[in-house]
């Protein structure tokens, strides 16, 4: 029968969490802006060697001008897909960044991301939330450029001023 499905073979590559570095296409590019107004380029990053060839890995790259590790981490992504920093200077449409990095190779690397929010670690920033947001009234302290927040019986959120623009530093 031609429409049978193995979903023994299915099941088994989706439970396959790929780790380690591999050779990937960036297959397909996608560009839209995010309900929150953001831009947003979605790759498929094809594999394009090893025992995962043909595999497809979908990734969002968003462009978040608020978080400066987000930007430099957009801008380190897009420069591994062939949009460097040069690329970047003339200030391109977002089709030319599109058009840019669509069919270009790369070694992607990639890391078990599922175990941070199953165990020990999951817990932990459940409850570190839940704490947060149960002291989110408490009175912010200052002194100069930094501050900080209890919460909790021995806990406190640390900022940081920069630029003129605060920022977390420590949520210990």
């Amino acid at each position: 029968m031609s429409d049978m499905i193995d979903f023994k073979k299915l099941r088994a590559n989706a439970n396959t969490v790929l780790q380690g570095d591999y050779p990937v296409v960036a297959d397909k590019v996608t560009y839209k802006k995010t309900q929150t107004d953001k831009h947003m380029w979605t790759v498929n990053l094809k594999v394009t060697a090893g025992p995962y060839a043909g595999r497809v890995i979908t990734h969002n790259m968003v462009l978040s001008p608020e978080l400066d590790f987000a930007v430099k981490r957009f801008f380190r992504e897009m420069e591994a897909l062939g949009a460097d920093e040069k690329f970047f200077d003339s200030n391109p449409s977002v089709d030319a960044i599109s058009a840019q990095i669509t069919g270009r190779h790369a070694l992607a690397t990639f890391k078990e991301s599922e175990k941070e929010f199953r165990g020990e670690k999951r817990e932990e920033v459940v409850q570190m939330m839940r704490l947060l947001s149960a002291n989110l009234e408490n009175p912010i302290e200052q002194e100069g450029d930094k501050a900080r927040m209890p919460y909790g019986e021995r806990f406190e959120v640390k900022f940081v001023r920069e630029d003129g623009v605060w920022k977390v530093a420590d949520t210990n």
